[in-house]
C-alpha cells in the first residue's frame, strides 16, 4: 500500500532566485497524489525507487504554475522515505489525475535515474524517456497514458505562464511535445 506522508518543511527546494515556498498537503491532494503516483510504483516494482514499507514524502508549493519535482528522502527527519515529491498547486488543481500522473512518471524518470539535485536539459530529456516507457507500459489499464504527458507539454507551451520559474533547464514544451508524441507512436 502506498503511503504518503507530508514534509514539515519551510523551504525544502531552492532555485538561483532563492527557496521555492512549500507547505503539508491536505488530505485531499495527498489522495490525488496517491492516485496518480500508485498505478506508476506498482509497473516499476523496483525496490531502489520504492519500497513498499517506506513512505513516500509530499509538499505542496502554493504557487498557480504547473510543475513538480523530487528530491532524496531525508533519512533525518522520516528514516524511510523512498523520496520526496513537490507538486505545486496548480499542478494539482489544473491537471485531471492521467495529466498529473504524466507528470508523476516524469519524476520517477528523475529517481530512478538518479538526478536528485543535477538539474539539466539532459536529465530532463532521459526523464521524459522514461516517463514514455512507463506510461506506455500502463496503457493496457489506462488508454492514452503515454499521450496525457504529451497534453501536459501541451499545456505549458500554450499558456507559458503556467510553467514554473525554475523550468529553465527544461527544453521548451514545444519540442518536447512534438518528441513524446513520436516516443508514444513509436
Amino acid at each position: 500500500m502506498l503511503l504518503l506522508v507530508a514534509l514539515a518543511c519551510t523551504a525544502c527546494a531552492t532555485t538561483t532566485a532563492g527557496p521555492i515556498r512549500v507547505r503539508d498537503s491536505t488530505e485531499a491532494e495527498a489522495s490525488r497524489v496517491r492516485a496518480a503516483l500508485t498505478p506508476l510504483l506498482v509497473e516499476v516494482k523496483d525496490p531502489a525507487i520504492y519500497r513498499n514499507e517506506c513512505a513516500v514524502g509530499l509538499a505542496v508549493s502554493p504557487t498557480d504554475r504547473i510543475n513538480a519535482s523530487i528530491a532524496p528522502g531525508n533519512p533525518t527527519t522520516t528514516p524511510c522515505t523512498n523520496f520526496s515529491l513537490l507538486v505545486t498547486e496548480g499542478a494539482l488543481r489544473r491537471l485531471p489525475e492521467p495529466m498529473l500522473r504524466a507528470v508523476l512518471a516524469h519524476e520517477l524518470g528523475h529517481v530512478a535515474l538518479k538526478h536528485a539535485g543535477k538539474k539539466s536539459r539532459a536529465n530532463e530529456a532521459a526523464a521524459d524517456q522514461f516517463a514514455v516507457k512507463l506510461l506506455k507500459r500502463l496503457e493496457p489499464r489506462y488508454p492514452d497514458a503515454c499521450v496525457q504527458l504529451v497534453y501536459v507539454f501541451s499545456v505549458l507551451a500554450e499558456h507559458g505562464t503556467l510553467a514554473a520559474a525554475w523550468s529553465s533547464e527544461h527544453p521548451s514544451p514545444d519540442r518536447r511535445a512534438e518528441t513524446t508524441l513520436e516516443a508514444c507512436n513509436g
